[in-house]
Parts: structure tokens; C-alpha cells; sequence
């Protein structure tokens, strides 16, 4: 996710460990990883993460045991865990076991946090809202009956807060195969009109399985909704012009890679980007199709490594834009990963003219150092960090100062999840995150 003072900030959690990490780029160097929230009980989940007014950093995490937490912090001092207000649980009902969540706040200064509850008699989606940054929340309102529906499971939610004020939710509901694995049905959609938190009914907008998928406004106002079937590498893009009322017939985009994520701009503009097997492809929404750009070469060496299992992408306000790629660091260690990334410089419209094809370094593992400057040719953006950019890596220094590192040395982590919000390297809105 990035913030107003341009800065682009990263967090993930690990396995069996209570804290939630913090990376943060300047657009020119990474800071030292650090851990900035430790949770009351239970192992971390994946963080969301959303940029408030003044830099504000607003981050929601839940734990395995079912509960949900939230913590806020300034851009400028969110390497200090001293500068992170103490993670409050948030009251939700004590049969409630939390799934997955996602946050956003409106131009009102109100935070707005969905999540779900997978499985059990009270299993559905909801939303809960603070008008005071978190200090006291609402009553959870249901937005979704998934036992009524006759839904074994119901997946993360992803929510969006247009600039009219009105609110999106999607998500997933899933049957429970013989093996206990929840299995993909259909994709959900759901509104609430602006200044009214009653929410429509929800109707299937996707029905078919679905893998990725996450929910976006172009620089009209216009609706995306983007989704990606399992083991396909087609992405289908689905434009609605009247809030969500209606919605056109879907448009595929062609060899977007077996992982893609989406971002916007500070222009508004749509990027996509998708890792197909020699490259990072990369198109952009002009206002009527999706317009094929430069892709970024992979090097050979890369290629033939393990496959990348997380995307991210944000870009700041100066147009810089970062793509960020986990793969596995050894071969049958699901906890290990190694973090990749890439980064671009965009021509902003502003200036009326065309996108620059400024070179990038090639890809490199984050602990190696290219041995000659001859770079690839760079790529543009793609979503929802939801790593929230964030969803990965370890080994921390757990000291609270914010010590730069090369860009080309960020190190090796093992992790759960990488978090990168809609700005975000959360890898918010890669990845979406698997639902829990």
C-alpha cells in the first residue's frame, strides 16, 4: 500500500509467530525489516491494511484462534513498534471465529472493516464501522446469511469504498469436499448506496469457480470486477457503469500468467499484470479495453526456478510503480520463501504524454547483487495486497529503528502469507490471500 508522502508499505505474518512484520521503500532503498505489532494470543493471520487521511496507516489482523485486532500508526513512524497504538481486540461475538478481513475508510473518516465467518451456524460475511479511527465500533451487521443460503463455506471478503461513498463487497462461498478442503462455487456481490449501510441482497455475479479475483474503480468512477479460474491463466474482467446495478459481458484478457494482481494510479488509471511463463505482462484500461504494454523479460535462470506463488503491485504518487513476486526458497519448504521485485517509473498523464519504457534492473534473488547493471526492460502495475504487500518473509531484525538496506539486498524470509494492500505491497488486492 502507499500513502500520500509516497512511500509504499509492506506487512506479512509468519508461522507460529504472534507478531506482524513491517518493510517500507522510499522509491529508492527498502528499510530493514522489522516487527512492529505483537498479537494478545494465538499465531498472526494475514494483515489489511488501508491508507487514511495525514498518512495514517489503519492495519486489521486476525489470529488463529478467531479474533480480530486492530492497530493504527503515522507513515513516517511505522518502523517503531512504540509508534503503533496498542492492538485493540475487536468486540464481535464470542461464537464468531474470524476468517479473513479486509479494511477501508471513507472521505467521512470512517473506517469500515469486513471479515468473515467460514463455517458454523452464524457463518456469513459482515461489517463492522468506527466513526472515532477504532476507538469503539459498531455491532456487526450481517451481510450475508451463508447458512441460509445453504453454504457449507464462505470465503474472504474483499471491500471497496467508491468515491461516491457507496460501499462494494465480494467474496467467495465454497462447498467442503470429502477431504474436509473447501472447494470454489460462485463469486458474491453485494452494495450499500452511499450514506446508507443497509446492504442489497447478494446475488452470484460469477458463477463458476474462482481463484483470484478482486473488485476496482477506473479513473470514470466505473466498476471492474476481475477474476481468474483455478488453474487457467485467462483473466476475465467484468465493467459495470451504474455502481454495480447491472453489469456487461465479460472481456478475457489473454495469457495473463497463472498469477495476476490489479492497481490503480495516482491518476486513477488501471494496471494489470500477470506472471506468464518468460514474463511479467503487463496491460493498462484506457477507458474502453485493456491495452497490451511492454512486458518485463524473466531471466532464464528464473524461469526455470520454482514458480512464483504471490504478485503485488502499487505505484506512488510520483508514478513509481513496484511489482513484487514470492517464490519458494527451497523446494518442498511451503514456510520459505524468497522476495523478489521490480520497479518502474511511470509518466503520469499530467504531463500528456506516453508511458516511458525506463529500464529496471533484472529480477534477483534479494540476498544477490547483479553482477552488471545491464538492466530488463521494465513493467507497469497490478492488485489487491491484500500481500496485503504484503502476503511473506522472516528473519527480522527486532530492532526499532529504520536502518536502509540495498534495494537489491532484501533478504531471504520464511513467511505465511505476503500482504499488499491497494497501494500496498500488500501482497491486499495479490493476491488476494487464500481463504482461511
Amino acid at each position: 500500500m502507499t500513502t500520500d508522502d509516497g512511500s509504499i508499505h509492506a506487512f506479512f505474518s509468519q508461522h507460529h509467530d504472534s507478531a506482524i512484520y513491517y518493510i517500507n521503500w522510499d522509491g529508492e532503498v527498502w528499510s530493514r525489516i522489522a516487527p512492529v505489532l505483537n498479537l494478545q494470543d494465538g499465531e498472526a493471520g494475514s494483515p489489511a491494511i488501508a491508507a487514511g487521511p495525514g498518512n495514517e496507516l489503519f492495519l486489521i489482523a486476525p489470529n488463529n484462534r478467531g479474533d480480530l485486532y486492530f492497530s493504527r500508526a503515522i507513515s513516517g513512524e511505522a518502523g517503531l513498534r512504540s509508534s503503533w497504538s496498542t492492538p485493540t481486540r475487536l468486540e464481535i461475538g464470542s461464537d464468531r471465529e474470524i476468517g479473513s478481513a479486509d479494511v477501508a475508510w471513507d472521505a467521512a473518516g470512517m473506517i469500515y472493516v469486513a471479515y468473515s465467518v467460514p463455517v458454523n451456524m452464524e457463518r456469513g460475511i459482515y461489517l463492522v464501522l468506527s466513526k472515532d479511527q477504532g476507538t469503539t465500533w459498531s455491532e456487526p451487521l450481517q451481510v450475508f446469511d451463508g447458512e441460509a443460503a445453504g453454504f457449507d463455506f464462505v470465503g474472504a471478503p474483499s471491500l471497496l469504498i467508491a468515491a461516491n461513498g457507496s460501499l462494494h463487497m465480494i467474496w467467495k462461498v465454497q462447498a467442503i469436499d470429502g477431504n474436509g478442503v473447501p472447494q470454489p462455487l460462485s463469486l458474491y456481490y453485494s452494495r450499500s448506496e452511499p450514506g446508507v449501510h443497509t446492504f442489497s441482497a447478494a446475488e452470484p455475479v460469477v458463477e463458476e469457480p474462482v481463484a483470484w479475483r478482486e473488485i476496482v474503480t477506473d479513473d470514470t468512477g466505473n466498476l471492474h470486477l476481475l477474476w481468474q479460474p483455478p488453474e487457467l491463466t485467462t483473466v476475465w474482467d467484468q465493467v459495470s457503469l451504474d455502481g454495480g446495478h447491472t453489469w456487461q459481458h465479460p472481456q478475457g484478457l489473454p495469457e495473463a500468467g497463472v498469477l495476476a494482481a490489479v492497481t490503480r494510479d495516482p491518476a486513477g488509471r488501471l494496471h494489470l499484470v500477470g506472471v506468464g511463463p518468460s514474463a511479467l505482462n503487463h496491460w493498462r484500461w484506457d477507458g474502453s479495453r485493456w491495452k497490451s504494454e511492454a512486458p518485463l523479460q524473466l531471466p532464464l535462470d528464473s524461469q526455470q526456478e520454482h514458480p512464483v506463488e504471490l504478485l503485488a503491485a502499487v505505484v506512488n504518487k510520483l508514478g513509481k510503480m513496484v511489482v513484487v513476486m514470492a517464490k519458494p526458497a527451497v523446494e518442498g519448504h511451503v514456510a520459505e520463501r524468497s522476495l523478489f521485485y521490480s520497479a518502474r517509473t511511470l509518466e503520469l498523464p499530467r504531463t500528456q504524454t506516453a508511458i516511458e519504457n525506463v529500464p529496471t534492473q533484472t529480477l534477483v534473488p534479494p540476498t544477490a547483487v547483479p553482477a552488471t547493471s545491464t538492466p530488463e526492460r521494465s513493467l507497469t502495475p497490478a492488485s489487491t495486497v491484500d500481500i496485503e504487500p504484503a502476503n511473506s518473509q522472516g528473519n527480522s531484525d527486532r530492532n526499532e529503528t529504520n536502518v536502509r538496506i540495498s534495494p537489491f539486498a532484501v533478504a531471504l524470509i520464511p513467511v505465511v502469507l505476503l500482504l499488499l494492500s491497494a497501494l500496498a505491497i500488500v501482497i491486499r488486492r495479490a493476491t488476494q490471500v487464500e481463504d482461511r
